[in-house]
């Protein structure tokens, strides 16, 4: 019983060991490749100083590395980088082979627009990627009104916002978007101030559209908020302005699964995932009603003991009788005293076996 006992608290310790190895295991995975415009990039074109000054200013960034399909529903906002392509098994190829038919639902470009109509906020860089992703894959015809002015160089310009605080920022004024049409979809967030001699309509840095219960928010380019340029004149407080005029309550994401750093949903987290809790909880229990069971089974402490189906004398008598008939007296008066030396035996029939052993061992004279 004693050694049932021990192999039951065995069994619970293995597994303690393995459920807290598994939880070590998800926090200990390594960090992806570095790619320009990741946040967890600290070269000249990451974005790790944008991060940390997020994160030092309350809003909570996170770093979203699952698919579009398991985006959060809610005011949260999610910043693009670049345009993203769908992930499948031959995600790896590049090229014009590499935007291949999606295999899996939650990796479907269109779920970009799902978390927008229902309250989210989409912002990213403009640029003809970018452009063809919003009207052909997130399905936003107002984006074909859209037109980059195509020429000027990177210079330092000032920018005027829709709160009236002007900012200077160094830009490609080639990326900056033309004046809007009149009726058009799309609303002025920040504005290209005119340099000293220029004419016509004021060029736009920033716009937006509504779609659903949330909203798109296109800047001509967000390079400005790179580790290499974010330290430079007005650069990091345009960012802040820009997360202050965005949030709405809800979470802050920097999207990594469109720069391929696409992190699949653990073993564990999918036990613990809505869907299968309660029948992971219940396979649990029974797992642990099984190890409980298997440490504590023991006798009840007032069962009577078990009960032999005949005495020792008895048995004793009936084998040295087989071995008596069969004229092996040796044998016979062995197996008397065997039954003699057994624990269970009473003194009494102890001496009643021996006595026997030595009655066959006598001559027959004796015995007679």
């Amino acid at each position: 019983m004693k050694r049932r006992r021990i192999e039951g608290w065995f069994s619970l310790l293995v597994l303690l060991l393995v459920i807290g190895l598994a939880l070590v295991a998800q926090g200990l995975h390594e960090d992806p490749e570095a790619h320009e415009h990741s946040v967890t990039s600290t070269a000249e074109d990451g974005r790790r100083g944008f991060y940390l000054l997020a994160q030092e200013l309350g809003f909570a960034p996170v770093e979203w590395r699952r698919a579009p399909g398991e985006l959060p529903r809610g005011e949260h906002v999610l910043w693009l980088p670049e345009r993203p392509t769908p992930w499948s098994p031959n995600s790896h190829v590049e090229g014009p082979d590499a935007a291949q038919p999606n295999l899996l639902p939650g990796h479907a470009l269109l779920n970009y627009r799902r978390f927008v109509e229902e309250g989210g906020t989409l912002v990213a860089p403009l640029g003809e990627g970018m452009l063809a992703f919003l009207k052909d894959d997130f399905g936003l015809p107002a984006a074909a009104s859209l037109a980059l002015l195509g020429s000027g160089e990177r210079e330092l310009r000032q920018v005027r916002l829709d709160s009236g605080e002007q900012l200077g920022l160094e830009l490609d004024v080639a990326a900056v978007l033309r004046p809007l049409e009149a009726g058009s979809a799309w609303r002025e967030l920040w504005m290209l101030e005119h340099k000293t001699g220029e004419q016509g309509g004021e060029n736009l840095v920033a716009v937006e559209s509504s779609c659903g219960a949330g909203r798109v928010v296109l800047l001509s380019e967000d390079a400005f908020l790179d580790n290499g340029a974010i330290a430079k004149g007005q650069h990091a407080l345009a960012g802040v302005r820009l997360l202050e005029q965005l949030t709405r309550g809800g979470q802050l994401l920097f999207d990594e699964y469109c720069l391929g750093d696409w992190q699949p949903e653990s073993a564990l987290a999918l036990t613990a995932s809505a869907r299968v809790f309660l029948l992971s909880a219940h396979a649990l229990a029974l797992l642990l009603l099984f190890v409980w069971a298997r440490s504590f089974a023991r006798a009840f402490p007032r069962d009577p003991p078990p009960l032999l189906a005949a005495s020792p004398l008895e048995r004793a008598e009936s084998l040295a009788r087989i071995w008596r008939g069969s004229g092996r007296l040796q044998l016979a008066a062995r197996a008397l005293r065997h039954a003699a030396q057994e624990k269970r035996v009473r003194k009494s029939t102890a001496a009643e076996l021996e006595a026997l052993a030595r009655q066959i061992e006598a001559p027959p004279a004796a015995r007679g």
